[in-house]
C-alpha cells in the first residue's frame, strides 16, 4: 500500500520539473522603453480623416510642451477623406492628401513619404457599416495599392472611435460603426494587417461616445477623449513591440 502512493507523488514531481524547464526555456518578454517606443515611430505615417487631424494637431501641441509621443512621425490626413479616395490610384477636385502642395494618392503620398509603417483610421465618412460589400472592396483595393508600391511596408488598421447619441440617424448610426469595425478586424486579419481598436472604453454604458468626451456632440474628441485614445493606442504599440500581438482588451 505504500509503494502505491509514493509512485503518484514521484510523477507529480516530475511534472513539476518538466514544468520548471519548459518555463525556463521561454524567451523573456522583450522590455521596450520609452525611446524605444519613439523610435518605433520614425519611418511611421498616419492617415486619416478630420480625427485623424485631431490626432496629429494634439500630438504636436504635447511635443511643443516636451512630451514627444510619436516621435518622427508624419501625417496624411484630410477632412473628410474617404476609404473610397483611399481606394483610388488618381486624384480629383474634393477631399485629397497633400504633400508639400500636390494633391497624391494614398500609395503615391506613402512612397514620397518613404513610409515603413502606415496606420490608418478611415471609414468614417463612407458611413462605414452601410454598404459592407463595397466597403470590402474599396478595402481591398487601397492595401493592394499600397503594397504594389511599397511592398515591405507594415499597415496597422485603426478602428473608428464611437459617436455620440445625437450623432445617430437611422441610415448611419453606432451598430453601423461595431459592424464596420467587426469587419475592419476580420479583414485585417485575413490579410495580414495588424487590427487596433484604440477607442473601446470612449463609450458610455449604451455604447455610445461619452458626452464627457466629445467636443460637437458628434464624432470628434475633445483633448480628454483624445488624451484616452492616444494612450490606450501607445499602450497597445507597447505590447506589439513586447510580444508581437497587440494586447486583447476585455471590457
Amino acid at each position: 500500500m505504500m509503494n502505491t502512493h509514493k509512485r503518484p507523488n514521484r510523477f507529480a514531481s516530475l511534472l513539476l520539473c518538466l514544468a520548471l524547464v519548459l518555463s525556463l526555456a521561454q524567451p523573456a518578454m522583450a522590455q521596450v522603453t520609452d525611446e524605444d517606443l519613439l523610435a518605433f515611430f520614425d519611418d511611421a505615417v498616419f492617415v486619416g480623416d478630420s480625427i485623424m487631424q485631431q490626432w496629429n494637431n494634439y500630438t504636436k501641441a504635447r511635443k511643443a510642451e516636451g512630451q514627444d509621443l510619436i516621435g518622427n512621425a508624419t501625417f496624411l490626413a484630410a477632412q473628410s477623406y474617404t476609404l473610397q479616395r483611399a481606394s483610388r490610384t488618381d486624384t480629383w477636385e474634393g477631399a485629397n492628401l497633400m504633400v508639400r502642395g500636390s494633391r497624391v494618392s494614398l500609395s503615391e503620398g506613402l512612397v514620397r513619404r518613404e513610409a515603413g509603417k502606415v496606420f490608418i483610421m478611415l471609414g468614417v465618412n463612407d458611413n462605414g457599416g452601410t454598404h459592407p460589400d463595397r466597403e470590402r472592396r474599396h478595402f481591398t483595393a487601397m492595401i493592394d495599392n499600397i503594397r504594389k508600391r511599397l511592398p515591405d511596408i507594415r499597415i496597422f488598421i485603426l478602428a473608428l472611435t464611437p459617436m455620440t447619441a445625437a450623432n445617430e440617424k437611422k441610415s448611419f448610426n453606432q451598430t453601423h460603426l461595431d459592424l464596420y469595425n467587426a469587419a475592419l478586424e476580420e479583414m485585417s486579419q485575413e490579410m495580414g494587417l495588424v487590427f487596433i481598436d484604440a477607442g473601446f472604453n470612449l463609450k458610455d454604458e449604451r455604447g455610445l461616445l461619452s458626452a464627457s468626451y466629445s467636443n460637437d456632440k458628434g464624432i470628434h474628441l475633445n483633448e480628454l477623449g483624445l488624451t484616452i485614445l492616444i494612450h490606450n493606442f501607445l499602450n497597445a504599440i507597447r505590447g506589439y513591440l513586447e510580444t508581437g500581438e497587440v494586447p486583447v482588451v476585455n471590457f
